[in-house]
């Protein structure tokens, strides 16, 4: 590809985003059916959430947050015992940084999650916030979906939607959701 045609694809792309009416404080997001999540992920579980370390990038340019999350419950793929999740964003040496509309995992929590799996034990969440169900002391899974702009696809253009609040969902019924769209793939 020529430099004319790399420019002219990401001013395109500048122009395609640029056009999609968001607040400016989120994140824009393609929003996924339940099917989509769990085909674009490694691996699905329930977890329990550990404690948070935070660190910068090898350039420093970026603060990284590194969560201890122990696998209760494979629900898709090959999950280790315990993985450690990696996301952009953190506060550490005085400075903070923080991805709008990413998922959160909060110490101690109950979660039932969406993976990719990284290198040497880590992990990433699949979609942001899109891949985090958070499961309360009644056994009721529900995302936090503050900081996404969500957008889906009509007649070959992206455009904003408005999912409302989602209901919850008990735990043990988005679990058997997911095992069952897995193993229709």
């Amino acid at each position: 590809m020529k430099l004319g045609s790399k420019v002219l694809s990401a001013a395109a792309g500048a122009f395609l985003v640029g056009s999609i009416a968001a607040p400016a404080s989120a994140t824009i997001s393609l929003l996924l059916s339940r099917q989509d999540l769990v085909a674009r992920s490694g691996f699905v579980a329930r977890v329990r959430v550990g404690k948070a370390t935070y660190g910068e990038s090898a350039d420093g340019s970026t603060l990284i947050t590194r969560t201890e999350v122990r696998i209760a419950k494979c629900l898709k793929g090959s999950c280790p015992d315990s993985v450690e999740v990696e996301q952009f964003g953190g506060h550490y040496k005085g400075k903070n940084q923080r991805v709008l509309g990413d998922g959160e995992l909060r110490p101690g929590e109950d979660a039932i999650a969406f993976f990719k799996a990284g290198e040497k034990g880590t992990a990433y969440l699949t979609v942001l916030a899109q891949s985090v169900y958070h499961v309360d002391a009644n056994g009721l899974a529900r995302r936090d979906l503050d900081g996404l702009s969500l957008v889906e696809r009509r007649e070959g253009k992206l455009v904003p939607i408005d999912p409302g609040v989602e209901a919850p969902i008990p735990a043990e019924a988005l679990e058997a959701d997911v095992i069952r769209i897995a193993k229709e793939k």
